[in-house]
Order: structure tokens, then C-alpha cells, then sequence
């Protein structure tokens, strides 16, 4: 049986004109620069899966950490985005699945040169493009609840929901606790619940151990990812991956300091400069 063809990628590209598009503008006005830099974290969470990704409560809680806000306003801003068709609102509203026809357009081409020899096998309940606009090597599976990204179910089946995900980071956080042993907590005391991080979501953090590597690194991101992918393909495994991480840092020599960069002033800063040099505004399909 031949190896299933990698349906995500490592990156997507971008208009040189998206911060001008006008619904970029109105995201801009309405929630600032964090609903700017949420839109384009969602792109990069659903073009590393593949053409869409389900939303639910893990999605939300990792995305509010990821940019220091409310999870509340998660929630509305992703709305907003499909009021304003960003993101299809009918099968968000229907499935809770966060794509586009764009975004879809985009990973076809994306993926044209993986899939020269072998189709990819798309789950036709979530594919919004028509058959004119669908490339040749995308197929339908015959199973109607196929999908890529858990190999053989679409995100709405029954087996494989969100509360699903959250059993399987007990379990992982379970796996962990007993990895660290008995004598390691206080008896009778509950664990801080982890979450997961890096490219392969097998970077375990709680909140305060997330919140303290933030604040001691500014490319904290890069440092998971790394730490991340390293797990993936080494198969060794830690009893603490906040400590794994500042123990690279010191090996690296390159600690930074406590607030030596204000990503949110950098890019208010980025986008005043961007907007001021542009007197027109352009409607891109996003």
C-alpha cells in the first residue's frame, strides 16, 4: 500500500496587496491588529492540515493564548469573519468548519506537485469549489465522511469531535503526570491541565508555564516548533518541555529580556506606515 500523499504544507502564499484589501481594512477598524494577525493565524493553521480545520473549544483557547486575548473575543471575531465571508458561513454555521472557497482555490495549486502522480481524496461535504473549478487530481471519496487530516472521518463524525481532541489531551496529560511519578506532586493536589503546542501539537505547556516562556522569549513560537519537530522525528520524549525549552535557550546563548519587543506596537507602527503609503484600497478574494 502506497504511503498517503502529505496534505498539508509549510507554507501558503500571500497577496502583496492583502493589507489593503478592504475586508482586511474593516477587520483593521473593527478589532485592530490581533483580528488582522487572527485571520492570518487561522490561514496558517488550515493551510498546515490541509484546505479547512474544525472549530471548536481547543481551537479557540489555543488561539486566545497565542495572542494574549479573551476567548470570548475569539469567538466573536471568528464570526465576524464569516459574516463578512472571509470564511464560508453557511458550513460554518452548519458543520462548525472554517474554510473558503479561496482558501481551497490556494490549496489546490498548493499541493499540484504532490499530487502529479497520486489524486487527493477530499471529503465532499466540505469541498465549496465547483466541478469546473476543481482540479483533475482532486477526487471525492466514496465514503462521504472522508477527510484528509484524520485519515478516514470529516470533522463532524460522531467518533472524532472536539470532545474527542479534549479526551486525547487528558490522556496525553495523564501519560505525562505518570512520566513524572507519584513522589513529583503533592498528594490529593489536581495537575494543571496542559495544552498543545508546536507544529505537531505535541508540545505540552500549561497556561503558567506559557505565559512564563513568553515573557522570557520573544520568538517563543520558533523555540515550541523546533521543539516540536524534534520530538516528531527523534521519538524521545520529556518529563518537562518548559524546562527543555530554557535549557536549549542557555545551550543557544540567546535569551532575550523581558519585554525587549512590543510585537503589538511593531505592527500598529507596520500597518500606519503601510496604510499612509497607499491612498486606494483593493477587494481581493481572500
Amino acid at each position: 500500500m502506497g504511503r498517503p500523499i502529505e496534505t498539508g504544507s509549510r507554507y501558503f502564499p500571500m497577496d502583496v496587496d492583502f493589507l489593503y484589501d478592504q475586508k482586511i481594512k474593516i477587520v483593521r477598524v473593527r478589532y485592530g491588529v490581533k483580528g488582522v494577525m487572527l485571520y492570518i493565524s487561522l490561514l496558517c493553521a488550515i493551510y498546515r492540515e490541509g484546505y479547512y480545520i474544525a472549530y471548536n473549544d481547543d481551537l479557540v483557547c489555543t488561539m486566545a493564548i497565542d495572542l494574549g486575548v479573551g476567548e470570548n473575543l475569539i469567538r466573536e471575531v471568528v464570526s465576524f469573519f464569516c459574516e463578512r465571508s472571509l470564511f464560508d458561513g453557511k458550513l460554518f454555521a452548519a458543520d462548525k468548519i472554517i474554510t473558503s472557497a479561496g482558501i481551497q482555490e490556494r490549496y489546490q495549486t498548493m499541493i499540484k506537485g504532490k499530487a502529479k502522480h497520486r489524486p487527493v481524496k477530499v471529503c465532499r461535504r466540505y469541498w465549496l469549489l465547483d466541478s469546473d473549478e476543481t482540479l483533475p487530481f482532486i477526487k471525492f471519496s466514496d465514503n462521504e465522511d472522508f477527510s484528509p487530516k484524520n485519515d478516514g472521518f470529516c470533522g463532524n463524525n460522531g467518533d472524532y469531535s472536539g470532545n474527542n481532541a479534549c479526551k486525547e489531551k487528558e490522556k496525553e496529560k495523564n501519560e505525562i503526570e505518570r512520566e513524572r511519578g507519584a513522589g513529583d506532586k503533592t498528594p490529593g493536589a489536581p495537575s494543571p491541565a496542559r495544552i498543545a503546542f508546536g507544529v505537531y501539537g505535541n508540545v505540552l505547556l500549561t497556561l503558567e508555564e506559557y505565559d512564563a516562556l513568553k515573557s522570557e522569549y520573544r520568538d517563543l513560537s520558533a523555540r515550541i516548533d523546533r521543539l516540536s519537530e524534534y520530538l516528531r522525528t527523534s521519538g524521545k520524549s520529556y518529563a518537562d518541555h518548559a524546562a527543555v525549552i530554557r535549557k536549549w535557550a542557555r545551550e543557544d546563548g540567546k535569551t532575550e529580556a523581558p519585554g525587549s519587543f512590543d510585537t503589538e506596537e511593531f505592527f500598529q507602527a507596520a500597518l500606519a506606515r503601510s496604510y499612509a503609503g497607499n491612498g486606494g484600497g483593493h477587494d481581493h478574494d481572500l
